[in-house]
């Protein structure tokens, strides 16, 4: 603060926390507190009133005068008050000064008085990406549309365009940060290059516009003028007018908006956010529907099971020891609420604790007579205490009504989406719902339909799900529908009647892999058990070069019916891209998730047996979750499968479409509690159906002989193990360094002996042994010799070298990073769980200084195996496990699980996804030359003459001088020759690109829509099965 005892003094204190990158051409809104130290008032009237305002400095000494804001008051000495200005960007790109200050008008700017100004320093950096435009009649703050043009803007933003949302009206309640990415603008100002609205520049150089459209507004319009970018039509649904009532306020819009729905011609694509939205726009036959895309709103955040509400709620609305139905919306009558009344009584008389709660808007005039309506009707059935309005709820209020119901019902006869279907099933609540618009689309299969307008069906269905529940509680756990009771003795003998699958993409004695492994110990358990067993796989043996290595058709191994299936021909280098682009740190969209899918190990033929022969099976039992095997067969039949995922934490585990995969399957089976914990806590996982097994050993296990390790190998001193993959991603090199460090301090006979294949390269030193692959039997014999295990990866999901080498006695020195491996040596005692090289070598000495020590932790480790994995005791509990969670379930606990797996189509990353892949296709369709930067440069090229070009040498001494005859000498041809000269040809030049530039948009724009046209005729005339329409299981 300046303090002068002078009339004018004051401060200023920037609130608006600045953008990190500003394109040129980019407002700023930036909130400031001003603050009066002098003793003079700022008067806001007056002939010289005081405001605020500012300039940019550039670096080249140029000032740009800019505009002002108006102070809200006058502001005595003493007193201070909070501004928004807006700033517009400086003429050029470049860095800048901008320095904002107060101002008496007609008179001095205060810095002229003594007073400091505030100043800024902000770089404008030339446009380098895609403009992208935005278009909506408004921005309504807590608006279902206005919302979602936020969230484009945000989502295209933070993609790294150049973006600008145009509307009639900003809602000043949004934040400024938001607003400062907003013109208003009319048609009329848009179409004049003269008007001097920024919007009108940037919407004739966007490279892409996106029109939203759910009703009539006058910038709509503006579709049919646009020349070169390619146009986005993002469509939400019209009420049809004759719901709405030709008396009530909004109808002629509507009218209106159902009748201009035909602009879509002029679009490039199209979106809309149902099946039943997309087939209006197909329907209108002005586009063809391979360019309609099926877009997920981003309507919630997070997707699971709901617990209890709010008590205070409960006991407002007098929900205690009541079933729930919920109806969140407004009362309009194309709503339909009152069949959700006219079917309470029958309800009511199977269970007669049972209350409707209507949540929503019902006292605006255009709501309000149908609401009496329906309060009268209340009245009638003799329902005042079981129907409750509330009205509109704040969002605290609405998420405890969300889990205070039981059922989520409406009876809407429209609905181009219907949001709170979306809601109630990210609840982990049932819905019922009428068959009717875009609602059976939004649920997927997630929920119960029934015929509009007939009560009695909805009754029906509502009944449906109550009887399947205890009598109501107090809404304290909302989980107890989804408990699993222990399998009963008779369901343990049902099991052994039909044939448990176990897929995996690869088996046989051959096939080493950990997953692959475990799951023929469990085939094999099982056939020794009397239950019968049929194994589903692929040919693949080499996992480095998927195909058929082994022989196709059945078999019988060890007992086990074997099927091998071909495996698919696909791109593995696509997978393997994605895979390395994951590794990198790189987030997949969802649309290349399902080409890392498409991509991966999989088989045509093993996913048509299953689909045609999965009601066969008393279950199926998948494992790992990584690849085709699983994935495509579960998606098919959800309700049949149960997931051994072998789940560690890597990039893939965290993609979207393995969530999706692991809420919808009947159970997941874990190797560890560990690995359940990182399911849920680390991927989001929501799936009550879970529990953790692992994998067995045999009672009279086969021991190794450590004497014959050491005549075979000559290795005589103590040694460390590792046994695995000798790979950077197991920790190998990390086991390498801690080695070698401690050999350099600790030196003597201490080997580190590996065992396995790998891409890793070790250092050549005699006290590192690498043996290559080895027999078990081998591998026997090497935990019986070794001092300890060293298991330093974190991406285990049980490891069973760690659980051999304990059955032998020895202690294990694990990672603890892995929560898995942590989890084993903790609830064991078997050994040490290491984060460094110090505690690495603190374990090191005590194993080696004292023997007796490590025997003592290494029976620990034998006793927990013996314990917990040990077959005659794990097997039960796995047979058990099947049995429970291959068990029939209510209907009202499968909907509920398929709303959560649902749901998931509609979070903000799904949008964002699907929004960015159809912005990328957008831009494709853009010549690379004709983007609007590249159209930039051409323009600035053409001007060839330079005005601060100064003649100059770079000769020491006399280079001024040298400098100064060269002007001489030149001068008298500068004037009369070259400068005209220049000046003509730079006229050239812009009339040239003012001409041909347009043309060549134009032109482009015309083939754009040939073959938008060209797409419209095939389509029809190629039968519908043909036509391309966009897949709307992709949702």
């Amino acid at each position: 603060m300046t303090q002068l005892p002078t009339a004018f003094a004051a401060s200023y204190h920037l609130i608006t926390r600045l953008p990190q990158h500003l394109f040129h051409g980019e407002m700023l809104l930036l909130q400031i507190r001003i603050q009066n130290h002098g003793y003079v008032p700022w008067m806001i009237n007056g002939p010289f009133p005081v405001r605020l305002g500012y300039r940019w400095f550039s670096q080249h000494g140029a000032v740009y005068d800019g505009g002002r804001a108006f102070l809200p008051v006058s502001i005595p000495p003493g007193m201070s008050s909070q501004i928004e200005l807006r700033v517009e960007p400086p003429p050029h790109p470049g860095h800048y000064n901008l320095q904002i200050e107060l101002l008496e008008e007609g008179q001095a700017w205060f810095s002229q008085r003594g007073v400091e100004p505030l100043r800024l320093d902000l770089h404008y950096a030339p446009v380098t990406a895609p403009r992208v435009a935005i278009i909506n009649g408004n921005v309504v703050a807590h608006d279902a549309v206005g919302s979602h043009v936020i969230a484009q803007m945000q989502t295209l933003q933070r993609a790294g365009y150049y973006v600008l949302l145009i509307t009639e009206f900003i809602d000043q309640r949004l934040p400024a940060e938001l607003r400062r990415s907003m013109r208003i603008a009319n048609g009329d100002e848009l179409r004049d290059p003269q008007s001097g609205n920024p919007a009108s520049a940037y919407l004739r150089q966007a490279d892409i516009v996106i029109f939203n459209y759910s009703i009539y507004y006058p910038l709509i319009e503006m579709i049919r003028d646009i020349q070169r970018a390619v146009v986005i039509f993002d469509y939400h649904g019209v009420t049809p007018p004759e719901l709405w009532g030709k008396e009530q306020p909004g109808y002629t819009d509507l009218v209106r908006g159902r009748d201009n729905l035909h602009l879509v011609r002029y679009a490039d694509y199209g979106i809309g956010h149902s099946q039943y939205i997309c087939d209006e726009l197909i329907a209108t036959g002005a586009i063809a529907p391979s360019r309609v895309s099926l877009f997920p709103y981003a309507v919630i955040e997070h997707s699971g099971y709901a617990g209890a509400p709010d008590p205070a709620v409960v006991e407002r609305f007098g929900l205690a020891d009541h079933y729930v139905l919920l109806y969140v919306g407004r009362m309009a009558r194309n709503k339909r609420v009152i069949d959700l009344i006219e079917a309470m009584p029958m309800i009511r008389a199977q269970h007669p604790h049972t209350r409707l709660l209507l949540v929503g808007e019902d006292r605006h005039p255009a709501y309000r007579e149908y609401a009496d309506e329906m309060q009268q009707r209340i009245r009638d059935l003799e329902l005042s205490e079981h129907v409750i309005f509330t009205g509109q709820v704040d969002a605290a209020t609405l998420e405890a009504c969300y889990r205070a119901c039981t059922i989520f019902v409406t009876a809407s006869i429209h609905e181009g989406f219907c949001m709170p279907v979306v809601e109630a099933m990210a609840h982990g609540r049932p819905v019922v719902a009428a068959d009717a618009t875009a609602i059976p689309g939004t649920l997927a299969g997630a929920g119960l339909l029934f015929t509009p307008a007939d009560p009695h069906d909805l009754a029906t269905k509502v009944l449906m799900l109550l009887d399947d529940l205890p009598n109501p509680g107090d809404h304290q756990n909302p989980m107890a529908v989804h408990h699993v009771a222990p399998a009963t003795p008779a369901e343990l003998a049902a099991l052994r009647q039909k044939p448990i699958a176990i897929v995996t993409p690869r088996y046989g004695l051959e096939v080493l892999g950990g997953a692959e492994t475990g799951m023929r110990s469990w085939a094999e358990q099982l056939v020794a058990h009397g239950y019968q067993v049929e194994v589903l796989t692929t040919g693949t043996l080499n996992m480095g070069n998927w195909g058929d290595q082994l022989p196709l058709g059945s078999h019988e191994l060890h007992g086990v019916t074997l099927r091998r299936f071909a495996t698919a021909q696909v791109e593995s280098g696509q997978f393997h891209l994605m895979m390395l682009r994951a590794h990198q740190g790189q987030r997949l969209r969802y649309d290349e998730e399902q080409q890392f899918m498409a991509h991966n190990l999989r088989s045509h033929e093993l996913e048509t047996y299953i689909a045609e022969h999965g009601d066969s099976y008393a279950c199926i039992l998948y494992a790992p979750y990584l690849f085709g095997t699983t994935y495509w067969p579960i998606r098919a039949l959800p309700e049949r499968s149960i997931v051994v995922p072998c789940l560690h934490d890597e990039p893939s585990a965290h993609f979207a479409i393995f969530r999706e995969m692991l809420e919808s399957s009947a159970a997941i089976f874990f190797n560890a509690p560990a690995e359940g914990r990182l399911a849920a806590e680390g991927l989001g996982v929501a799936n009550p159906y879970q529990t953790s097994l692992g994998f067995g050993f045999a009672d009279d296990y086969s021991h190794g002989n450590a004497e014959r390790f050491r005549q075979r190998t000559g290795i005589s001193g103590p040694f460390l193990l590792y046994s695995g993959r000798i790979e950077v991603g197991k920790n190998v090199h990390l086991l390498v360094e801690w080695f070698t460090q401690y050999k350099a301090s600790h030196p003597g006979p201490l080997s580190l002996v590996l065992t396995g294949t790998g891409t890793f390269e070790t250092p050549e030193r005699p006290d590192l042994v690498r043996l290559g692959m080895v027999s078990h039997a081998e591998l026997l014999d090497a935990y019986a010799a070794c001092h300890a295990l060293c298991q330093l990866s974190c991406n285990e999901s049980f490891s069973i070298v760690i659980m051999e080498a304990w059955l032998h006695g020895r202690p294990v020195i694990v990672s603890a990073d892995s929560p898995v491996t942590r989890e084993h040596v903790e609830q064991s005692g078997g050994g040490y769980a290491v984060g460094n090289a110090g505690e690495f070598a603190q374990a090191l000495d005590q194993l080696l200084n004292d023997p007796s020590h490590a025997d003592a932790l290494g029976a620990q480790g034998y006793a927990y195996v013996q314990q917990e994995y040990r077959w005659s005791n794990l097997f039960p509990r796995i047979a058990a496990a099947i049995a429970a969670y291959s068990r029939p379930r209510p209907l009202y606990a499968r909907l509920a699980q398929r709303g959560v797996a649902r749901a998931l189509a509609f979070t903000g990353p799904r949008f964002e996804d699907a929004l960015l892949e159809l912005v990328s296709r957008a831009c494709a369709d853009l010549p690379p030359t004709f983007q609007s930067i590249q159209q930039t440069h051409l323009h600035q090229i053409a001007a060839v003459t330079r005005p601060n070009y100064h003649v100059r040498s770079g000769l020491p001494v006399i280079g001024a001088a040298v400098a100064w005859l060269r002007r001489q000498i030149t001068a008298h041809l500068k004037e009369p020759y070259l400068d005209p000269i220049l000046a003509e040809q730079e006229r050239f030049n812009r009339e040239l690109l003012e001409s041909l530039v347009p043309a060549l948009d134009a032109s482009l724009r015309e083939q754009r829509r040939l073959r938008a046209e060209v797409e419209l005729l095939r389509s029809q005339v190629t039968p519908p099965d043909q036509s391309g329409e966009h897949d709307p299981s992709l949702l």
